[in-house]
């Protein structure tokens, strides 16, 4: 096991306060949830044809927050939630029982899929590959596309670089939206890898992907001021932004 999955099951913030502490109960968090899913389920529509969409996986589903919106927008494909944290998995069976029937989930490495290849029609991994450094994105990303067939769909959330930089030049005391003060705790090198530049995600994926921004810069500020449908209507124009200072989150969506 590699050492960043050891902390992956070792850190705290990955038992049954990873929801509370990620997403929260703010409503512009419960919003974006409800967002990013229509986009995802979007991405998946458009790219796979329904007949040949049997099976979706989601790789890093932690406490399964992907995966009602899945089972309602595909109600007749297999679901499959993956995770290498039982603490996590636990909190899904616990919390989203009633919201996961017909799901399955998976306690496996990102590194090491138990699926065949490509016995897969979509496969969407959403917060969590950040947690690698690059090489080990790559190696994860390839083990994504090994289970995806031809004609399905891969889509992977990234942070953006501007959010890093951002985050690290507004000090703990006065970032009210932020958990913890790693931006300034940790070394430069070592908090930048969570959020890679475009040309390093093309690297990842090896190949040209569409950018679907799922969380503009200052959402809280801009959920409280214009509400959720302007929030959200904006955002999709966030895609023409050639530089990505304007969003902090986005999907790459890839056609296998």
């Amino acid at each position: 096991m590699r050492e960043e999955e050891k902390k992956i099951q070792q850190d705290g913030r990955y038992g049954g306060i990873y929801e509370e502490t990620t997403y929260g109960e703010l409503p512009h968090m419960a919003s974006y949830l409800r967002y990013r899913a229509q986009v995802i389920t979007g991405a998946i529509r458009a790219r796979v044809a329904s007949g040949g969409l049997r099976r979706i996986v989601d790789v890093g589903c932690g406490t399964g927050v992907n995966l009602p919106f899945l089972r309602q927008a595909f109600p007749s494909a297999m679901i499959l939630g993956i995770d290498l944290s039982e603490q996590m998995l636990q909190h899904a069976r616990a919390e989203k029982r009633g919201l996961v029937v017909g799901s399955d989930l998976c306690r496996a490495s990102c590194f090491a899929l138990p699926l065949g290849t490509a016995s897969v029609d979509a496969l969407l991994s959403t917060r969590f590959i950040h947690l690698f450094p690059h090489e080990l994105k790559k190696a994860a990303y390839q083990e994504f596309r090994r289970v995806v067939r031809p004609g399905g769909a891969i889509i992977v959330e990234f942070y953006t670089r501007m959010n890093a930089r951002v985050h690290r030049m507004i000090p703990h005391s006065m970032a009210w939206w932020r958990h913890d003060d790693a931006p300034q705790r940790t070394s430069a090198a070592e908090y930048y890898f969570h959020y890679p530049t475009r040309a390093e995600v093309h690297d990842i994926v090896g190949t040209e992907f569409q950018c679907a921004p799922v969380k503009p810069m200052l959402c809280r500020m801009l959920y409280r001021i214009f509400g959720e449908a302007i929030t959200w209507k904006a955002t999709r124009l966030l895609q023409y932004d050639p530089f990505a200072i304007s969003y902090s989150e986005y999907l790459a969506i890839i056609e296998r």
